[in-house]
């Protein structure tokens, strides 16, 4: 969406993801000449917005080269508060190669694929350990993501894996 947008108190413009039949969610961030940072997030699920924001954002350069790291250790902030608590998230994104995707919308080659490990902790006693692998295409944006997630709450784990395709490019 080019059209920005006021986000917790900063100029942001919206990335659309719309799943299959679903009410859009977005992702938003601040765009600048080199860089671009990821401010946080808006969804809504039945007629309820929630807000994530990101503090510091992180902050990623346009022209990354293969190894390149970015780490983060950020607060994570919900409005409305939500049960866990606002939480605080570390981990690394790495460029791990440029190849070639395919997904339902298409075959995207030369596509960026990263790796994302984080680590969230809420005051809750919660944590969750995340392992991202992620195609982002050119010109296009995320096209795949193969997404692991272990959650432990109380001393209870639960893991969960799900994989994200573009069915369609607008």
């Amino acid at each position: 969406d080019a059209n920005p947008v006021t986000f917790n108190g900063q100029s942001a413009t919206r990335i659309v993801d719309t799943p299959s039949g679903g009410t859009p969610s977005y992702t938003m961030i601040s765009d600048g000449a080199t860089s671009w940072s990821e401010l946080g997030g808006r969804s809504t699920s039945n007629g309820t917005t929630q807000e994530t924001y990101f503090s510091p954002p992180i902050v990623f350069p346009k022209t990354m080269t293969i190894g390149q790291a970015i780490n983060i250790n950020r607060a994570v902030t919900f409005n409305p508060a939500t049960p866990t608590g606002n939480g605080t998230q570390t981990g690394t994104i790495v460029l791990t190669s440029r190849e070639s995707v395919t997904a339902p919308a298409g075959t995207y080659p030369n596509a960026c694929k990263f790796t994302i490990n984080t680590t969230t902790t809420y005051p809750i006693g919660s944590t969750s350990n995340t392992r991202t692998i992620a195609w982002v295409a050119p010109g296009v944006g995320l096209v795949r993501g193969e997404i692991s997630d272990t959650t432990t709450v109380m001393g209870f784990s639960i893991t969960s894996n799900t994989t994200m395709v573009a069915t369609a490019v607008q």
